[in-house]
C-alpha cells in the first residue's frame, strides 16, 4: 500500500513594496490583479482550514467528485455557493480511511458537512474553489441527529406525535393502500406475504418515489390519493438503506404527511440501527414489509376468531330462546284447552240448573195454588154446613158464584204460571244465546291471540336464524381460513399455546394435527 502525506502549500512570499507603488501609478492589469489576489490568499489561508457547508449539485466524473458547498443567508435570500473539487486519488485515499459506504453517506445531496479544505484561486476564471483534503463524517451525523431531535420535539411540543397513533384501526382492514416504489423488494415481499395466507381484501398501490428529495413530495401525495380512496390503512415501506437515503423520512414534510393522515399508518422503512420520525410518530412500525403484512394478517385472524365464538353464542342463544318459545307455545295452547273446557263445562251446568229451575218453577205454583184453592173449598164448605138452614135459598146462588171465581182464580193462575213460564224461557234462551256468542268472541279473540304471538316468535327466529347465517364461517373456510383448536377449546390467541402442545386445524374437507414448535406473539 502506498503512503500519502497531505500537500501543504510553501508560504507566500511578501509582496515587494516597491512593485506595488509602481502599479499603483499605472493600474493593475487583470493578470496582474489575480497574481496578487492569488498571493494575498494564500497569505490569509498558508494551510488547509475547515469548512462547514451543505452538499450541492454533487457531480462525480472519472477525473473527480465536483460539488458546491452552500450556506443559507440569514435573511433567506438566496446562498453563497462555492465551488469544490474531490481529485480521484484524494477521493481512492478518503475511502481507504473511512469506508467507502461512510464516504457515499457523508457525500449526499442536502446534507451539511464538515470538511478540510485547500483554499485556491483559479486565476484565469477569477474565481475562488475549494479542494477537499479530508471530512469529518461524525459532523454530518451530528447534524443529521440534531435536525431530528428538534422536528420530534416540535412535534411533542404540537401533540403530532401522538395523532395518528390515536387513529382506530379497523377489525377488518380489507383495504389497504400501499406506498413503495414501483416494482421493488419492498412491494413484492409485502403482497408475496398476503397472497400466501390467502388474504380476503384488496390492495391499492400508489407507486411513489422513496429515496431522494423527490420523497417530500411523493409520499404527502401518495397518503392523499389513498385516503380520499377510502383505505382502512396505508402501509409505506422501502427496502432500508443507509442513513443517508432514510434521511428523507426524518423530514418535516413526510412527518407531517403521516401524522395528518385520516387513517392508521403502517411505516416499514427498514431502518436497521436507527427509527426515522415518520416510524416513530406513525400508528405502527414494522422492521420489514413482511412483518407489516403478518400484523394485518393477524388483525383479521384474531377477529375472525372473535366472530366465530361470537357466532356460536348467538347460536346456542338463538336455540335456547326458540326451545323456550316452543315450549310457551305449547303450554299455552294446553292451558288455553284447559280453560275453554272448564269455562264452557261450568256454563253448561249452570244452563242446566237454570233449566231445572224453571221447569219447576210453574209446577210449585200450580201445587200451591191447588191448595190454597182447596182450603178455600173446605173453609166455604165449612161456613156453608154451619149457615145453610139460615141461607138454604142463596146456597145454590153462592155455589154458582163459588163455582165461578174458583174457576176464574185457577184460569187466572194458570195464565200467571204459563206467562211468567214464557218469560222466564224466553229469558234462558237469550242468556244462552248470549253466553255463546261472548264465548265464540272470546275463542276467537284468544285464537287471534296465539296466531299472532305465533307469527311474531316466527319471524323473531327467521331474523336470528337470517343474522346466524350472516355469521357462518364457512365461506371463511373455503376461502382458505382455518379454525385452531387445543382438545376442545378454540384458539384465539398464543397466550394459550405450549411449545410441543398438539394443536388441531380445521378445515373444509377434514381436520389436520399439528404440533407446535415455536411460538412469536405480534
Amino acid at each position: 500500500m502506498c503512503r500519502t502525506r497531505r500537500w501543504e502549500p510553501p508560504p507566500a512570499p511578501e509582496p515587494s513594496p516597491v512593485l506595488l507603488g509602481q502599479l499603483e501609478k499605472a493600474g493593475f492589469r487583470l493578470s496582474e490583479l489575480m497574481d496578487q489576489a492569488r498571493l494575498a490568499l494564500a497569505a490569509s489561508f498558508p494551510r488547509a482550514v475547515w469548512v462547514i457547508g451543505e452538499v450541492q449539485n454533487l457531480n462525480r466524473r472519472s477525473s473527480g467528485v465536483f460539488l458546491n458547498l452552500a450556506e443559507q443567508k440569514d435573511q433567506g435570500s438566496g446562498a453563497i455557493t462555492i465551488n469544490a473539487t474531490i481529485w480521484t486519488s484524494t477521493f481512492r485515499d478518503l475511502s481507504l480511511k473511512h469506508g467507502e459506504a461512510l464516504l457515499q453517506e457523508v457525500l449526499a445531496e442536502g446534507l451539511s458537512g464538515r470538511f478540510l479544505c485547500q483554499v485556491q484561486l483559479y486565476r484565469d476564471r477569477g474565481s475562488i474553489s475549494l479542494n477537499i483534503l479530508d471530512l469529518d463524517p461524525q459532523f454530518t451525523k451530528g447534524a443529521l441527529a440534531l435536525a431530528r431531535e428538534q422536528l420530534l420535539k416540535e412535534l411533542r411540543q404540537k401533540g403530532l406525535d401522538q395523532l395518528n397513533k390515536q387513529k382506530t384501526l379497523t377489525d377488518f382492514p380489507l383495504k389497504i393502500g400501499l406506498i413503495s416504489a414501483p416494482e421493488s423488494r419492498a412491494q413484492s415481499d409485502f403482497l408475496h406475504q398476503l397472497l400466501s395466507y390467502g388474504f380476503p381484501g384488496e390492495v391499492l398501490f400508489y407507486p411513489a418515489q422513496m429515496q431522494g428529495e423527490g420523497v417530500l413530495t411523493s409520499i404527502p401525495k401518495a397518503l392523499s390519493a389513498l385516503n380520499q380512496a377510502g383505505c382502512d390503512v396505508v402501509v409505506m415501506t422501502r427496502g432500508g438503506g443507509s442513513a443517508s437515503d432514510l434521511r428523507w423520512f426524518d423530514s418535516r414534510e413526510v412527518a407531517l404527511a403521516v401524522a395528518q393522515s385520516p387513517c392508521p399508518v403502517i411505516s416499514a422503512i427498514g431502518h436497521h440501527d436507527d427509527v426515522c420520525v415518520a416510524e416513530l410518530i406513525s400508528f405502527r412500525h414494522e422492521k420489514t414489509p413482511t412483518a407489516a403484512a403478518d400484523f394485518l394478517l393477524e388483525r383479521i385472524r384474531q377477529t375472525r376468531n372473535a366472530l366465530e365464538t361470537m357466532g356460536k353464542g348467538m347460536t346456542d342463544q338463538l336455540r335456547a330462546r326458540l326451545e323456550g318459545a316452543q315450549r310457551r307455545h305449547h303450554d299455552l295452547v294446553r292451558a288455553l284447552d284447559q280453560v275453554s273446557q272448564t269455562q264452557w263445562e261450568r256454563r253448561l251446568g249452570q244452563l242446566r240448573q237454570w233449566a231445572r229451575l224453571l221447569e219447576k218453577a210453574p209446577r210449585e205454583r200450580v201445587r200451591r195454588g191447588e191448595g190454597e184453592l182447596m182450603k178455600a173449598q173446605h173453609f166455604l164448605q165449612a161456613i156453608g154446613t154451619k149457615h145453610c138452614l139460615a141461607r138454604e135459598s142463596s146456597r145454590q146462588q153462592w155455589a154458582q158464584r163459588l163455582k165461578n171465581l174458583s174457576e176464574r182464580m185457577i184460569l187466572n193462575q194458570s195464565f200467571g204460571l204459563d206467562q211468567k213460564s214464557e218469560q222466564l224461557k224466553q229469558k234462558s234462551l237469550t242468556w244462552c244465546s248470549k253466553f255463546e256468542g261472548d264465548w265464540a268472541e272470546q275463542r276467537s279473540s284468544l285464537q287471534r291471540q296465539a296466531e299472532r304471538s305465533l307469527a311474531s316468535l316466527r319471524e323473531a327466529f327467521e331474523g336470528l336464524a337470517g343474522r346466524l347465517r350472516s355469521l357462518d364461517p364457512s365461506p371463511w373456510v373455503k376461502k382458505g381460513w382455518s379454525q385452531l383448536r387445543v382438545g376442545k377449546t378454540r384458539l384465539t390467541s398464543v397466550k394459550g399455546v405450549q411449545i410441543g402442545q398438539k394443536v388441531e386445524a380445521i378445515l373444509q374437507d377434514g381436520k389436520v394435527a399439528m404440533s407446535v414448535e415455536n411460538i412469536s406473539e405480534g
